[in-house]
């Protein structure tokens, strides 16, 4: 029952977003690339590789796309992957290591342990570095909806929603809707709602940690604990950001004005 009562509040929230905001931009299906036609797939030179159909998968680990190459650019084009193997999963709708120029963007992403997850090894968040997660609908991940790390990269225009459930680690597990990690990095006009801790654990809308010069802008930000967070040492400024029903609604960083 109390899920579904929070389904419910998803699709109010969502629908008010989209009267309020519209549909956003068309995106013109990308033909002119590689054709990923089966789950899991790992992507391993450089081009542009899209989705032509939806895809249910039932991952209990590793990822429905990896990205073992640099510059890369994955357009889902409007389509979804499913993820059903439940709370447990350690899977990742698409994941990537230690690459640089890479580019996500246009589709949903459900039921992963985190939606999107560009990670980051190096010392320093050095070797990922001009990553681009854009247009990305993370819906019902566990853990966190999209998880980028390294420099200068830009997380914008993305829908996470309903963040919650992974059984991994015990009873006290925090959440994030979006987690952003190293330099300089550029986080603009995403909507965040619903993220939901277990026990003990910390609800983020969006999540800014080992950060410098880091800039998060035009977000919207509700039903969460703590609504924008620039962690620790972090630095960076916000601005024009709106958030509603949430307990914290910004913590570290500079105001820049217009956030509410």
């Amino acid at each position: 029952m109390l899920k579904t009562t929070r389904i419910a509040r998803i699709l109010l929230v969502a629908s008010a977003g989209l009267l309020a905001l519209g549909t956003g931009p068309a995106h013109a299906e990308t033909t002119n690339c590689t054709v990923i036609d089966a789950l899991p797939y790992t992507i391993a030179a450089p081009g542009i590789y899209c989705l032509t159909a939806d895809f249910d998968v039932n991952l209990a680990a590793g990822a429905a796309i990896t990205i073992d190459s640099s510059h890369v650019v994955l357009d889902l084009n409007g389509h979804k992957i499913a993820n059903g193997a439940g709370d447990a999963t350690q899977a990742y709708g698409v994941y990537a290591l230690n690459r640089t120029s890479l580019t996500v963007r246009n589709g949903t992403l459900i039921g992963f342990l985190i939606g999107v997850n560009i990670k980051d090894t190096s010392g320093g968040y050095a070797t990922t570095q001009n990553c681009i997660v854009e247009d990305v609908r993370a819906n019902f991940n566990k853990y966190q909806g999209l998880n980028v790390e390294g420099k200068m990269n830009v997380v914008r225009n993305n829908h996470v929603l309903y963040t919650y459930g992974t059984t991994l680690w015990g009873a006290n597990v925090s959440a994030y809707g979006i987690r952003v990690v190293g330099p300089s990095p550029r986080v603009l006009n995403n909507e965040v709602s619903e993220v939901f801790k277990s026990g003990t654990g910390t609800a983020y809308g969006i999540f800014l940690v080992a950060v410098t010069n880091g800039f998060a802008y035009e977000n919207r930000v509700a039903a969460v604990t703590n609504g924008i967070v620039f962690s620790g040492a972090s630095t960076g400024k916000y601005k024009d950001n709106l958030t509603s029903g949430v307990t914290t609604a910004f913590s570290g960083g500079t105001d820049a004005g217009g956030n509410h």
